[in-house]
């Protein structure tokens, strides 16, 4: 399935946020279309920062080999890259880390920042049968700043910057996938069939010798009247001995907008691990329950229930608190223990026709300073 449109050679967009450490941020990004070239594409950001007056930026170029967009279907291209800016300890491995219209409104404290130096070269090739691959390599440069510090547990030594270089393969299979294609992403249209990612970074040489592997499996089920569920199960495992900033860092989410694969009443960076298993599940009513109160049944509200469960934990050779040639956890860092992080909630949806809100509980670990039993989360999320 496509959306077709009239495309122009290039496209621009202005941006404005702020967060607690770069205060108002204005950024600026262009993209080019197939208009200008069918081989060639680039995109990219300028952002500045009046709290920290400092210049971050993105530029990316792709060499498609079979001369289509990298946002349409089959990809089969060559991607440079290269991105400096500020990020937060685990939001920088969520899904996307783009802004959204509730992203600049935080709840609780955000005072663990970095600076992100990052060079990328990877390969991307879809097949027909929507097997898909990406190998590639990572230069990563972090630098902690604001209350964030990257200290030795040995000698109490400070880290200025910690840099790593890694192989990564990132495989997916969606059987049966049919897709939405726009003028800047494609969407995957909703089917029974499971979706598998495999994500394996190896590094290559440096201070640390490691082997990061995920696992992520998505099913929806459609249960006829009652709406449909759709269940993530997910896993990770980091081989050998690495500071806490190359651990799994729980991604957390301290923004008012709801993010689906995100822990909604986490703080930044709360939970580390080196083996994890989690579950996610959402169910959505489609209005079997609303559209039987009378008054509420017209205005086609929807109704959701979701749950998040993470078990993890931390071996001795990567625990600061066990183990030599380490980093000290910042305070408010914790290993995930025998306990799991679950939180749980409740939403209504098509409010407006657009607007989602999820009222979100976390059921554990509410002894960690700053955790917040309840909050509200708002999200713009067109279902496909």
């Amino acid at each position: 399935m496509l959306i077709r449109g009239r495309y122009r050679s290039a496209r621009s967009r202005i941006f404005f946020s702020f967060n607690s450490r770069e205060g108002p941020r204005l950024e600026l990004g262009a993209r080019s279309t197939p208009r200008l070239d069918s081989t060639f594409y680039f995109e990219g950001y300028g952002a500045y920062g009046t709290g920290d007056h400092r210049v971050k930026g993105n530029a990316t170029g792709y060499i498609s080999l079979n001369k289509i967009a990298p946002y349409r279907f089959p990809n089969n291209y060559i991607k440079l890259s290269y991105l400096y800016d500020v990020d937060v300890p685990g939001h920088t491995f969520s899904v996307t880390n783009r802004p959204t219209a509730f992203s600049s409104f935080q709840t609780g404290k955000t005072n663990y920042w970095l600076y992100s130096k990052t060079f990328e070269l990877q390969y991307v090739r879809d097949f027909e049968n929507h097997f898909s691959y990406n190998v590639g390599y990572k230069n990563w440069q972090q630098t902690p700043t604001a209350a964030l510090v990257y200290q030795h547990n040995d000698d109490g030594n400070l880290v200025n910057s910690l840099t790593t270089s890694e192989v990564n393969l990132h495989m997916r299979y969606a059987p049966h996938e049919e897709l939405i294609r726009g003028s800047r992403t494609r969407h995957s249209i909703h089917n029974p069939y499971p979706v598998y990612d495999v994500l394996i970074n190896r590094s290559l040489g440096g201070s640390y010798t490691y082997t990061d592997i995920g696992i992520n499996i998505y099913k929806r089920f459609y249960l006829s009247q009652a709406g449909f569920t759709d269940v993530t199960l997910l896993g990770g495992y980091v081989q050998g001995k690495v500071p806490f900033p190359l651990l799994n860092i729980s991604p957390a989410n301290q923004s008012l907008a709801y993010k689906r694969d995100a822990y909604n009443e986490m703080n930044y960076p709360e939970f580390v691990s080196d083996h994890y298993a989690g579950l996610n599940f959402t169910h959505t009513f489609n209005g079997f329950i609303l559209n039987k109160i009378p008054l509420i049944k017209h205005l086609k509200w929807r109704e959701f229930l979701s749950a998040k469960i993470l078990y993890g934990g931390l071996r001795t050779e990567n625990d600061p608190a066990q183990s030599e040639g380490l980093y000290r956890f910042p305070p408010a860092v914790y290993a995930l223990g025998n306990t799991p992080y679950v939180e749980a909630g409740i939403g209504i949806g098509n409010i407006l026709k657009c607007l989602r809100v999820d009222f979100i509980r976390r059921l554990t670990y509410l002894d960690h300073p700053g955790a917040s039993t309840y909050g509200i989360k708002f999200s713009f999320q067109p279902e496909f």
